[in-house]
C-alpha cells in the first residue's frame, strides 16, 4: 500500500504546473528559474560571452542533475513497479488456490445435494408407505373375542370349577335356560366354534351341566392333531357319557401308525387324493387303490371296494359323498379295464398313454372319463359298431425312442362327428372320429407319431394325400377290397392293388397296403 501511495504522489507530481513543483524538489533542483534568471538581467555588451558560456555550462550541469534525479525517480518506480508485479503474482496464486478450494466445495456441496433429495425421496416413500399402513389399519377391525362352546368346554375342562346354575343381567333379573335359541343345541360337535353373543355365552355357562355335564367332561382329553398340530378334544367311549365331541376316531383304517390325526386332517387328506385320482390313476399299479396315510407315513390303506370308502366317508363326517363316490368308481374301472387287457401295457405305455390323452382333451378331441356317466364307461361296447367309440379301449402302436410301443387308448372317450358320413360303397352311415382337418390332426399328433392316427379314423384318410379326390368309402370296405384283390391276382398280385373309388385305379403303395390290410391279407 505504501508503494501504491508513492506512485499515486508521483503521477500527481507530473500533472503539476512547474510552478508548483518547487514545492516538491530543492534548492539546486529549480533549473526552469536559473535559466529564467539570466533572462531577467540586463546584459552588457563585453562580458556577455563569457556570461553566455557561463551560464550555457551552468545549464548542462543543471540538465545533467535533473536526468540524476529522473532516473532514480525512474528506478525507483520500476523498484515499485515490480513489487506490485510480484505482490500481483502472489495474489494471482492465492486466488487461484481459492478458486481451487471453492470449486472442491462447490462439488461436495452437490454432493451433499444429491444425497439429501436422495434421502428426503426416500423419506417421502417410507412416508406414503406409513400412510398406507395407518390407512389400512384404520379400515381393519381387529378380530373381538368371540365365546363358543369350545371355549367354555376348555375353560371348565381346565379349571374344573363347579358351574353357576344362574347368572343375572345387567338388571338383576334371572336369565333362563329356556330363553336360548334351540337351534344352537342339538348338534354340540357341529358347533363347537360357532360364535355366540353374550346372552348366550352366559345361558350355555350356567347351563353347562345340562347340555354338557361333568360326566362328559371327564372323558375329555385335550390332543394335539400330528397334521394341523391343532390342540382339539379326544373323547373316549364311556357307558355313562354320550360322544358329543370327539374330534378324533379310532375306526378309520389306519393298521400301521399310530400318530394322532383329526377328521377333519383325514377328511380333507382323503378328498386331496380323490381328485387327484382324476390324474394319476394311469400310474396306479392293479386294480386296487390304497390311500396313503394322512400324517405323512409310508403307511398306505387299500380301498377294497366302494362300500369301504362309503365307510370311511362316513367316518370322517363327510356331507358330499357323490361326487367323490363317483371319480373312485370310475378310476376303480379304468383301473380294473387295464388289468384285463390281454397285452396289459408297461409302466412307459401307462405313461405315454396319459399324456396323449391329457393331450387329446386338451385339444377337445377327447372327453375326460370323469365327465361322462358311470353306465358310459361300464359296457366294453357300446351303441353302434358304425361309431369310433364303439369299443372302450383299443391298443395302439405309437413310435417311442427308436421303436413303437404298444399304448392303451380309451376310444369312448372320442369326440364323434355331429353328422354321420355315408360309406360309398356300402351305404352305411358312419359317425367317425371328429379330428377337424388332416393338417389339424397331423399338427395336434406331432408330438405322438404312428400309424394310430390313421389307424383309429373309420375312413383311410391316408389315401387323400396320393389320390385326387375325396375318400367316401369306409376302411373295412377298403380292407375287403384289398382282399378280394388279393384273391383275384394271387399273390403276385400285390402291386397290381389299387383304389377302389371309381374313375381313381390308382395303384396302392405298400406302406398304404400294410396300414390297411388285415394282418392275415396282408402277410399272404
Amino acid at each position: 500500500m505504501t508503494s501504491l501511495r508513492r506512485v499515486k504522489s508521483d503521477c500527481c507530481i507530473r500533472q503539476q504546473d512547474p510552478s508548483q513543483l518547487s514545492l516538491y524538489l530543492g534548492d539546486n533542483d529549480h533549473p526552469f528559474e536559473q535559466m529564467k534568471e539570466p533572462a531577467s538581467q540586463p546584459l552588457d555588451d563585453k562580458c556577455s560571452p563569457a556570461r553566455s558560456s557561463n551560464h550555457g555550462q551552468l545549464m548542462k550541469n543543471s540538465e545533467v542533475k535533473d536526468l540524476g534525479g529522473m532516473l532514480q525517480h525512474i528506478e525507483r518506480l520500476h523498484d515499485t513497479i515490480r513489487h506490485l508485479l510480484d505482490e500481483n503474482r502472489s495474489l494471482g496464486s492465492r486466488l487461484c488456490t481459492t478458486l481451487e478450494e471453492s470449486v472442491a466445495l462447490r462439488m461436495k456441496y452437490c454432493s451433499l445435494n444429491r444425497d439429501i433429495q436422495s434421502i428426503l425421496i426416500e423419506k417421502r416413500e417410507i412416508s406414503q408407505e406409513v400412510d398406507e399402513l395407518r390407512t389400512q389399519i384404520s379400515k381393519t377391525r381387529l378380530p373381538v373375542f368371540e365365546s363358543t362352546r369350545r371355549g367354555i368346554i376348555v375353560s371348565k375342562l381346565l379349571s374344573k370349577s363347579q358351574s353357576i346354575s344362574q347368572l343375572a343381567d345387567a338388571s338383576g333379573n334371572h336369565v333362563s335356560p329356556d330363553t336360548m335359541d334351540r337351534r344352537l343345541v342339538p348338534d354340540t360337535k357341529g358347533l363347537l366354534d360357532t360364535a355366540l353373543n353374550v346372552d348366550q355365552a352366559q345361558i350355555l355357562f350356567a347351563s353347562f351341566d345340562e347340555w354338557f355335564g361333568e360326566t362328559n367332561l371327564e372323558t375329555i382329553t385335550l390332543t394335539t392333531c400330528s397334521v394341523c398340530h391343532k390342540v382339539k378334544f379326544e373323547q373316549r367311549e364311556s357307558d355313562r357319557s354320550k360322544i358329543l365331541v370327539n374330534e378324533f376316531t379310532r375306526d378309520l383304517p389306519r393298521p400301521a401308525c399310530t400318530n394322532p390325526v383329526c377328521l377333519d386332517c383325514c377328511l380333507g387328506s382323503l378328498s386331496i387324493f380323490l381328485e387327484a385320482l382324476r390324474e394319476n390313476w394311469w400310474s396306479l399299479p392293479g386294480s386296487m387303490i390304497s390311500i396313503p396315510c394322512p400324517c405323512g407315513c409310508s403307511a398306505e390303506t387299500a380301498i377294497r371296494n366302494r362300500g369301504s370308502l362309503q365307510r370311511m366317508l362316513r367316518l370322517a363326517g363327510d356331507r358330499s359323498q357323490a361326487p367323490k363316490l363317483k371319480i373312485y368308481d370310475t378310476a376303480q374301472h379304468l383301473m380294473e379295464v387295464l388289468d384285463d387287457t390281454d397285452l396289459q401295457p408297461t409302466l412307459e405305455a401307462r405313461k405315454v398313454a396319459e399324456g396323449l390323452h391329457r393331450h387329446l382333451i386338451s385339444n377337445s378331441r377327447m372327453r375326460s372319463p370323469f365327465d361322462l356317466r358311470f353306465s358310459d364307461m361300464h359296457a366294453r361296447e357300446k351303441g353302434s359298431p358304425l361309431n369310433a367309440n364303439f369299443k372302450l379301449v383299443q391298443l395302439y402302436d405309437i413310435d417311442y425312442a427308436e421303436g413303437t410301443l404298444r399304448v392303451p387308448i380309451f376310444t369312448r372317450l372320442l369326440q364323434l362327428q355331429k353328422t354321420p358320413s355315408q360309406c360309398s360303397i356300402c351305404t352305411e352311415l358312419i359317425r367317425d372320429f371328429s379330428y377337424g382337418s388332416l393338417d389339424e390332426w397331423d399338427g395336434i399328433c406331432t408330438g405322438y407319431r404312428g400309424d394310430w392316427l390313421w389307424k383309429i379314423l373309420l375312413f383311410p384318410q391316408k389315401l387323400e394325400a396320393n389320390c385326387n379326390h375325396t375318400i367316401d368309402f369306409c376302411t373295412a370296405c377298403l380292407r375287403r377290397h384289398i382282399e378280394t384283390q388279393l384273391d383275384q391276382h394271387g399273390r403276385g398280385g400285390c402291386r397290381l392293388l389299387t383304389c377302389p373309388s371309381l374313375g381313381c385305379g390308382r395303384r396302392l403303395e405298400y406302406e398304404e397296403v400294410r396300414l390297411y390290410a388285415s394282418d392275415e391279407a396282408f402277410f399272404k
